[in-house]
């Protein structure tokens, strides 16, 4: 897996969101502590964003 970071433009220092960009090549877990904006591209396969009462999201 590949994992990029990256910040909003022209978002205020108080209002920056990191943007992350990731190339799953194998079935993987990413655990998120934030997520307040999801935005998912997909050519093939499957995904599964699994909410829950506790901060944060797992994409699967």
């Amino acid at each position: 897996m590949d994992a990029r970071r990256r910040f909003a433009p022209g978002a205020s220092e108080e209002h920056r969101m990191a943007q992350q960009t990731w190339i799953v090549t194998e079935p993987t877990v990413i655990d998120l502590e934030l997520v307040r904006a999801l935005k998912v591209g997909l050519i093939g396969g499957q995904i599964d964003i699994v909410a829950h009462d506790e901060p944060g999201a797992r994409v699967e």
